[in-house]
């Protein structure tokens, strides 16, 4: 997600800041800066919901008393800023706790044409008062390829970027996380797929950048 969302001209050009909130333990409010570089006036629409991971590898987010954004909805006329004030009523547990922010942009009243609606989705995370990621990684075989699966066992969310997998002498194949934030949260599962055949007990290896860092293992090939 981009700090600032450029629109078409005769729209506005919005800046968020930040662009992801982690909360530390005993602080349950936060901001986000909403601010209108230009192309007019704008109406925003606000929500909040609880961010889940379940194990089909979908994102899932539902609405949650534990989290409240305010003001709900505003008019934002070009040049000026909104603060969004975020209030986190739960505090985390062992685990952290993983939130977005939608902001909608809507269509004026009395638009007659198609208009591109904006919208920014934004991360909230409240952490425990201790604890680390943790993936633990897999490669299972699958239709045309392997699955490849990273299980978060740690307390914090990970952000993985690219991954890919290769077998000796073979050049590397990059694996597709389609339709999914490449976030993996506190206990849950990622599932990308490699177009490469690999027989069970096969050793590939697998190279992913974790948090901004590269790593790499080797993994055995699952049936």
């Amino acid at each position: 997600m981009l700090p600032a969302v450029a629109r078409p001209a005769h729209a506005a050009q919005l800046e968020f800041l930040p662009i992801s909130i982690t909360t530390s333990l005993g602080q349950s409010a936060n901001t986000i800066q909403v601010v209108n570089r230009g192309g007019g006036a704008s109406t925003l629409q606000v929500r909040a919901f609880a961010w889940l991971q379940p194990a089909s590898g979908a994102d899932d987010l539902i609405h949650s008393d534990a989290i409240v954004v305010s003001p709900p909805m505003f008019s934002l006329p070009e040049g000026e800023t909104q603060v969004i004030r975020v209030v986190l009523r739960t505090p985390p547990g062992p685990n952290e706790l993983a939130f977005r922010v939608l902001v909608d942009e809507l269509p004026p009243p009395n638009a007659t044409n198609v208009q591109l609606a904006l919208r920014v989705s934004l991360p909230i995370f409240a952490a425990p008062s201790s604890g680390v990621a943790d993936l633990r990684w897999r490669a299972v075989r699958a239709a045309g390829g392997l699955n490849v699966i990273a299980h978060n066992v740690g307390a914090l969310h990970t952000r993985v970027g690219k991954i890919s997998l290769a077998l000796p002498a073979r050049a590397p194949v990059e694996g597709k996380l389609e339709n999914r934030l490449p976030y993996v949260l506190a206990g849950a599962e990622r599932h990308w797929s490699a177009a490469l055949p690999a027989a069970p007990g096969t050793q590939i290896r697998l190279t992913a950048e974790i948090d901004g860092k590269t790593v790499a293992q080797t993994l055995s090939v699952e049936a």
